[in-house]
């Protein structure tokens, strides 16, 4: 059996996949990886989360500045969507005995969420401009570090909003520098690896 796609197909495959990577992202961060080096640790949604600049950037460079925008939106509806279940599913009564906890499992709070939503939107959508800048001033090159560029100048530009939303009065700035910085490089690394295989 041979699975061809169409143009619509495949632009909503690409949709369904940015959602899906969006929202894994956001349940996987409250696992925390401990990096054994200099004793720095990172949140696993950043391991999924480079997935969703990836889409961005693929959608603008591929298809269009407003089909890479609309997908934004959308799967920042998905996102508000799944949010809004998460919280309903936690303050929903529970009987005390034989039921798992979740309340714990997720950060129900509005500081975080709000930093996480904004920093989506600005961070992916300066990701879908930093691929067009790059695809316009340099339209015969097809090296793929351009794109990866475009894609790290996003991911970092939403990291920091992030940082600042969430842990700015909250964390010393030395913490929230480190954070800012060991994200970063973390990022650079893992889009440098992700971003050929998956574009």
């Amino acid at each position: 059996m041979e699975l061809k796609l169409d143009y619509t197909e495949k632009r909503i495959l690409t949709g369904v996949i940015f959602s899906i990577a969006l929202i894994m992202a956001n349940i996987i961060t409250i696992k925390v990886i401990d990096l054994q080096l200099f004793d720095l640790r990172i949140h696993a949604g950043l391991i999924i989360y480079p997935i969703v600049h990836i889409i961005s950037s693929i959608m603008a460079d591929v298809y269009s500045k407003k089909d890479a925008q609309r997908n934004i939106i959308f799967g920042l509806g998905s996102y508000i969507l799944f949010l809004i279940m998460i919280i309903l599913v936690v303050f929903l009564p529970s009987p005390a005995i034989g039921n798992v906890d979740i309340t714990g499992a997720f950060n129900t709070m509005p500081r975080p969420l709000l930093a996480a939503s904004v920093a989506f939107i600005l961070g992916n959508f300066i990701t879908v401009a930093m691929t067009l800048h790059v695809k316009r001033r340099y339209i015969k090159s097809k090296s793929i570090l351009k794109n990866i560029v475009a894609i790290d100048v996003g991911l970092i530009v939403d990291t920091i909003i992030f940082i600042l939303i969430a842990y700015i009065g909250v964390l010393l700035p030395d913490r929230i520098l480190s954070i800012v910085i060991v994200n970063s490089v973390f990022y650079i690394i893992w889009t440098a690896i992700l971003t050929p295989v998956i574009g």
